[in-house]
């Protein structure tokens, strides 16, 4: 059996005089960058990891010495552990109960230390993400660099 498919119209030369016109603008801003203000984004930096900071101290006392938050492991080990709190499917490999979102959206009701984890996380990630991957792409003249992919629909 045989399935009716049916492509939309296109106007192939209009998209092709909109695809010229776009195809020089987009590759300018590759060429050129886009400008970065290096001083705001370390500042940015140094704020997220004084909060990062912050968050070990208050969790520290829920834990152990030495207790890392961004160690999947410990965090397991600290809420089903230590905490006995009702743990819910195991990771890929079954080595140990999941710490994902979706877990600590769970049991953010059930103990204080894990909205400071979900804090903890969300803090960690926009730094690494943004302000270290940001300040590791700037090139000398404190401009980034990248690859715009452009696609005709």
């Amino acid at each position: 059996m045989q399935a009716d498919i049916t492509l939309p119209s296109v106007n192939i030369p209009q998209v092709y005089r909109i695809d010229n016109s776009v195809l020089p603008m987009l590759a300018s801003m590759q060429h050129n960058g886009m400008p970065v203000d290096v001083a705001r984004v370390r500042v940015l930096g140094e704020q997220f990891q004084k909060e990062i900071d912050q968050l070990r101290f208050k969790i520290q006392p829920h834990a152990w010495a030495g207790f890392n938050p961004a160690s999947p492991d410990q965090v397991s080990e600290l809420l089903f552990g230590k905490l006995h709190l009702k743990p819910g499917k195991m990771t890929a490999g079954g080595a140990r109960f999941t710490t994902d979102d979706k877990t600590l959206e769970r049991l953010k009701h059930d103990h204080d230390v894990v909205p400071l984890l979900q804090q903890f996380r969300g803090v960690a990630i926009l730094k690494g993400t943004f302000v270290d991957g940001i300040l590791s792409s700037v090139t000398p003249a404190q401009r980034i660099h990248t690859h715009l992919n452009h696609a005709a629909v």
